[in-house]
């Protein structure tokens, strides 16, 4: 039903308000006129006429927040050293401030003797606001003191039940209004403290503003007390405090002959109630009595914006909530918050910058309650461009950007239509005697509506109206003002349009409208993500952008499949011809995959240059990256994919990776839930839990800058960054994200993209498929035989043989540490066989005939090559321990190890000998040589293409570095006395590597490339060409 729709209708309009006036009158949803006397004259309290519609998931985290955020406060208002130390500076500049730090020490001494006796009682209201780019709720502020519209905001739930039922909703449509007890609650924690405190006929004294507006509010409050508890209430100004209060050497505080169990303001919150000394020695002989105090003067400085700020800062929270999931409940919620005292600090002063730049994306809050005292846009700067000591008095926090509603308004009995914004509030009470709890839980709702251009909220203060929240079902039914929508539409909604789409799964949305950054004010649904992005303080001068390599960027996005970007470097560029040999070149098909390397401009050399002119799939970033910056270039593989294409998927992998692409696309088509695959929210990978956040300088992992910004001491779940997948619609939405809020770089890359990622309502898939640990793959060990020599020939694991080829391949193979075992691995690709109903059915889908026949090529010529690899002998030249045999875990790697130390040792001992050994092993080597020549020689006359080279390299068009790339022969001369197998020396060394690529395919014929690699001190590259067997061994 759209409520929305009906109220089109003037004389529905009309109907509606008159009976939403009238209820409102009847049941007290009620406030004073502005008169002499309020309470002789009332008038309906502002309210908006339909209820808003609120993600259900995000609504009751925010619920389920509220213990863990008044754990908080109690904790804060219990240390003065802490108030203190974080309020001093503050203070400096705020008078009001400074005198409350001064009562809080005036009365530190009774506070302290009494602290096991005391009683404490709390009513709070954490205020959140949905932050659209986002979908994240954001924490606006915390009220400790003066917290109003308990009891009006339940009746507001109410009256929205009775007017659903005037337009027709059934049960079921009105049965999404969650009940709101907050009237109840409230008296409740009232009357728990009035009987914990122990005497007969107490009563409980609300200290409020005199003519006070609001009166309803409070009054609901005191008759609620009085008919569930039998408490009578007392109404007091401070002035009258001051005059009819005494406080007994018992510490009891007297009012009026009665005695006061509870003091609870819903006054003393501004200066202005504190006209004179009188009232402030008031307010000190309260803090001194043994009264329940709602709030103290501890509590009161504990909701202070600088407090909020200060929590916000890493290790702050966890001071005080020893609970490390209570600790990151409380966090997912908090903005970015900047504390002024210090100008000269970077954080401080970057965050000033980008406000002075951008006025409209930050907030200037003062240390007030009551509303109407914050600074916004051209006040802001002009606040912040004056500077001066006053300025430490307010805090700078990040602007929240509400979605926009639609919604018709009530004031003074005239309905407006208007876009509005609104605020969510959470109730909580805790009832505290000494160290006992007796009372905490959360206790009931409130939302607020206002007009969107008004910055001010405050309804009593005139800026809104009370609302109530509609939230949605789990069967995704039709809601009040927003349009019918099924598990199967779940697609991507625009912002700029005022009609808002909704989509409902297991009890929350998950469509997130498409930004658009060009709307200062973007308009959407509301979102439901678990948590807030990490931002960044704004870094201006880290903004990076891609250098478009090869094409212009179109003005129109292409379709695409999946996007796969590579990282690379300027060194790497041997591993870049065995990726394409082995994978990439294949992979790419119009429409479906594209892949390209990421490359930083510094690393933009004469020689990729040459890359670049050659195979047109290198981009580059405008960034200076190293490891520790890797992240730079993860985020532009996000940013090319979706600025260059209208991508269903982004893959980020590293060029040591084997990407089996055609099962990966069948598997990603299969996970889509939605037609064509649109909207998404996918992140596979191979999951990480509980990683520690590793806090050591000078150690490779080391990330400071994690901690110190979100004070975690693990990270949350991340894909391994060997290779991961985002759906397109995750990865618009952290780029749309960082371009309006920078989000926070660290040194650690796949970790904090799942910090980023964390915040939202995604399907987080734990591929065991992906193999991206950091252990090299996925081949055996070298095999020596003591007094014989070797042959190194690849052999993979049993375990990756089987995968490879099985109907649930490895669809991403990590740490393959050299070229030559890369096109290893591509070759053994091309050669598996499966049935035409398994796998090889997807890969005919997605590549086509021509490709096919290519695959079936390869097969035949790896099944006579494999023949005649395997009829060759094992050698080995071995004169010590049978290291290759070594057991157990890091078996290859220990083996490897010992090999290099004993080489190093033996030609420091006797380099005469180590060259001797060498000329004898590259004597055998050419002789092995020669064999396999000849060995390839008989293929090429049966008309077999040898190893998955492009045969006729020039016939086919491919460059003599492919010719040459694809035969996956290495042959090893061991040296030093015992020396390395040649493909770890190849993946060490890219300068003899990319000597051997140039040497080598000189030649049209066979295409077939040797490559000998001497091993020990000056010995060079060199590279044979399989057209002739005698070249191959003039060269070794």
């Amino acid at each position: 039903m759209d409520l929305l729709q009906k109220l089109k209708d003037p004389q529905v309009l009309k109907d509606l308000t008159e009976d939403a006036v009238v209820w409102a009158t009847q049941h007290g949803l009620v406030m004073g006129l502005a008169t002499p006397t309020p309470a002789a004259a009332v008038v309906h309290a502002p309210l908006a006429l339909t209820p808003v519609p609120f993600p259900a998931g995000t609504f009751r985290e925010a619920e389920a927040a509220a213990g863990a955020f008044a754990a908080l406060v109690d904790a804060v208002a219990e240390d003065d050293a802490y108030l203190l130390a974080t309020l001093r500076p503050t203070a400096a500049h705020d008078d009001f401030v400074a005198r409350q730090l001064a009562l809080l020490e005036a009365t530190a001494g009774p506070r302290a003797a009494h602290r096991g006796s005391q009683g404490v009682l709390a009513h709070l209201r954490s205020d959140y606001m949905l932050h659209t780019p986002t979908g994240s709720l954001l924490q606006v502020e915390i009220n400790t003191i003066g917290v109003s519209f308990a009891c009006l905001g339940g009746l507001t739930a109410c009256l929205h039940g009775h007017l659903l039922g005037r337009l027709g909703a059934g049960a079921a449509e009105r049965a999404a209004l969650p009940p709101n007890d907050a009237l109840d609650q409230l008296a409740d924690a009232l009357g728990a403290a009035a009987q914990a405190y122990g005497v007969e006929g107490a009563v409980v004294v609300m200290v409020v503003q005199p003519g006070e507006r609001n009166l309803y509010d409070q009054q609901w409050a005191q008759t609620r007390l009085w008919e569930r508890h039998g408490v009578r209430t007392l109404r007091r100004t401070l002035s009258e405090l001051a005059r009819d209060a005494e406080l007994g050497a018992d510490r009891r505080l007297r009012v009026g002959g009665a005695v006061a169990a509870v003091v609870y303001f819903r006054a003393g919150y501004v200066p202005e109630d504190y006209a004179g000394e009188a009232e402030w020695a008031a307010r000190e002989r309260v803090e001194r009595s043994d009264a329940f105090k709602c709030p103290s003067v501890a509590y009161q400085l504990a909701g202070a914006k600088k407090v909020q700020q200060d929590l916000a800062r890493p290790g702050q929270v966890e001071r005080f909530l020893p609970d490390e999931a209570q600790a990151a409940l409380v966090r997912r919620f908090f903005a970015g918050l900047w504390g002024l005292e210090d100008l000269a600090d970077p954080d401080t002063a970057a965050a000033v910058g980008a406000a002075l730049r951008d006025p409209g994306a930050f907030v200037l809050k003062p240390q007030r309650e009551g509303g109407g005292h914050n600074l916004y846009g051209a006040e802001l700067r002009a606040r912040l461009e004056r500077g001066g000591p006053g300025l430490g008095a307010y805090v700078l926090m990040q602007r929240i950007l509400p979605p926009i509603n639609r919604s018709v308004m009530v004031r003074g009995g005239e309905a407006v239509e208007a876009d509005t914004l609104s605020e969510l509030g959470i109730f909580s009470v805790l009832v505290r005697r000494g160290g006992e709890v007796l009372v905490s839980r959360g206790a009931g709702h409130l939302v607020r509506t206002k007009a969107a251009e008004s910055d001010e909220g405050g309804v009593a203060a005139g800026y809104g109206v009370l609302d109530s929240p509609f939230l949605p079902r789990r069967n995704g039914s039709p809601r009040p003002g927003w349009h019918r929508y099924g598990l199967a539409a779940w697609l991507p909604t625009i912002f700029m349009a005022l009609t808002m789409l909704v989509m409902f799964h297991r009890g929350r949305m998950v469509g997130m409208g498409q930004w658009q950054p060009t709307d200062p004010s973007p308009r959407g649904t509301l979102e439901v993500l678990s948590s807030t992005l990490p931002f960044g303080e704004p870094e201006p001068d880290r903004e990076v952008e891609v250098v478009e390599g090869e094409t212009p960027r179109p003005s129109v996005a292409e379709p695409l499949f999946l996007f796969i970007g590579i990282l690379s470097g300027r060194g790497y560029r041997h591993r870049r011809l065995a990726v394409r040999d082995a994978w990439s070149s294949n992979a790419t098909r119009h429409g479906a995959v594209v892949a390209k390397f990421v490359l930083s401009e510094d690393e933009r050399t004469p020689q990729v240059e040459k890359e670049v002119d050659s195979f047109q799939d290198i981009i580059f970033v405008g960034q200076r990256t190293n490891y520790k910056s890797i992240l730079y270039k993860t985020y532009h593989v996000l940013e090319y994919a979706v600025r260059h294409y209208d991508v269903k998927f982004v893959l980020k992998t590293d060029d040591d990776a084997f990407i089996y692409v055609a099962p990966l696309v069948a598997q990603l088509r299969a996970l889509c839930e939605h037609p064509d695959c649109e909207g998404e929210r996918i992140y596979m990978g191979r999951m990480a839990h509980h990683s520690e956040v590793l806090l050591q300088q000078g150690h490779k992992w080391n990330n400071d800058i994690f901690y110190n910004h979100t004070g975690l001491k693990t990270y949350p779940t991340y894909a391994m960054g060997g290779g991961y997948v985002l759906s397109g619609e995750v990865a618009r939405l952290l780029v749309d994200t960082h371009e309006r809020m920078s989000l926070k770089f660290t040194p650690i890359e796949d970790a904090t993209v799942g910090f980023w990622v964390s915040a939202m309502d995604l399907r987080q898939i734990d591929h065991p498929r992906f193999y991206t640990w950091a252990a090299p793959c996925c081949f055996k060990a070298p095999v020596r035989k003591a007094g014989r020599r070797v042959v190194t020939r690849f052999a993979l694991d049993p375990e990756f043989e089987r995968g490879l080829c099985s109907d649930d391949p490895w669809l991403i193979l990590h740490k393959i540490d050299s070229p030559t075992k890369m096109r290893h691995v591509g070759a053994r690709v091309a050669n598996c066989t499966r049935p035409v109903d398994g796998l090889a059915a997807s890969i005919k889908e997605h590549y086509p005939p021509a490709a096919q026949e290519e695959i079936e090529r390869r097969q035949r010529a790896a099944q006579q090559i494999a023949a005649l690899e395997g009829s060759m002998e094992d050698e080995a030249v071995e004169d010590g321990a049978d290291v290759g045999q070594a057991d157990g875990e890091g078996g290859r790697e220990a083996a490897l190890r010992h090999l290099r130390e004993r080489s190093a040792r033996r030609q420091r001992e006797s380099r005469d000998d180590a060259r001797s050994e060498r000329d004898r092993a590259r004597a055998s080597g050419v002789e092995a040589v020669a064999r396999m020549v000849a060995a390839r020689r008989a293929a090429e006359g049966a008309g077999q293409v040898v190893g998955g080279a492009a045969g006729e390299a020039e016939g086919a068009g491919a460059t003599d570095e492919q010719a040459a790339g694809g035969v996956g022969v290495n042959l090893a001369a061991a040296g030093g006395g015992g020396g390395a197998t040649v493909d770890e020396v190849a993946a060490e060394d890219a300068s003899a590597a990319d000597a051997v690529a140039a040497d080598a395919g000189k030649g049209k014929g066979a295409g077939v490339a040797v490559q000998l690699v001497g091993v020990g001190e000056g010995d060079a590259a060199v590279s044979g060409q399989g057209g002739d067997a005698s070249q191959g061994v003039a060269a070794a």
